[in-house]
């Protein structure tokens, strides 16, 4: 006997039950990529460190200000580029200003698309992960996550002094340089038109009886040309044409 009434009690339990299972796993997704994140932030500060040591080892850090270099290039990290795991379609990183001693940066959240995913400060060597848009304790526990901070509250700095530099274009990993369009050779003007004006032209004909008839054909030149023609085109006769029946 068939209970019909039993199979639709069970598709909305077994429905309901899913949905912890898919929180569970995106919020796995979300702390696994957490701890990616830190690791890769990790990565980051001990290869520039070891840089740092090589760098001014061979005395080849000019330009540097303190001991960090200004810059990270991408070619440092052969086996994958550090990132944002969180946000790894951003900007991959911007930099703290020449002077700037802060530990956080002055925009820790990711307000616009423009801002990069991390922010390296080369005067301290510390790299941050911004946090994701959010209620205001979310924001403060995911920043305090991928940093292995213990923040109370989220800096906020609207000094310009503080502003963070962007990389350059072609030097962020993330943003490759635009390719340059080729323009096209410029052509030269096109001469301007020149004006037309109608012509009557007077054309001799015969008629059905061999009578000259003149008619007037009009016709568009140029103005310069439009000037009176008094010969006239004149087509044969029928009695010439008559008259050599055996011709070409």
């Amino acid at each position: 006997m068939r209970r019909p009434w039993l199979f639709s009690l069970l598709v909305p339990l077994a429905a309901a039950a899913l949905v912890p299972l898919g929180w569970h796993r995106a919020a796995e997704d979300r702390a696994t990529r957490i701890e990616r994140t830190r690791g890769d932030l990790s990565r980051i500060r001990q290869t520039v460190e070891e840089q740092a040591h090589l760098k001014l080892a061979a005395g080849d850090a000019d330009g540097w200000r303190y001991r960090y270099p200004q810059r990270i290039p991408p070619s440092w990290f052969p086996e994958g580029l550090p990132r944002h795991h969180l946000e790894p379609t951003r900007p991959w990183m911007d930099l703290a200003p020449v002077g700037d001693l802060a530990e956080h940066p002055p925009d820790p959240v990711l307000f616009s698309d423009d801002q990069a995913g991390l922010w390296f400060n080369p005067n301290l060597n510390l790299v941050r992960a911004r946090t994701q848009l959010a209620s205001g304790p979310e924001m403060l526990s995911t920043y305090n996550r991928l940093n292995g901070t213990s923040l109370a509250a989220l800096p906020r700095d609207a000094d310009p002094a503080r502003t963070p530099q962007a990389l350059p274009p072609g030097e962020d990993p993330l943003r490759p340089a635009p390719v340059p369009v080729s323009t096209p050779p410029e052509r030269e003007p096109a001469a301007e038109p020149q004006p037309l004006q109608l012509r009557s032209v007077p054309v001799q004909v015969r008629d059905s009886r061999g009578n000259p008839v003149t008619l007037y054909i009009t016709e568009a030149v140029p103005a310069e040309e439009a000037t009176d023609r008094s010969d006239a085109v004149r087509l044969p006769s029928r009695r010439r044409r008559q008259a050599r029946p055996g011709g070409e």
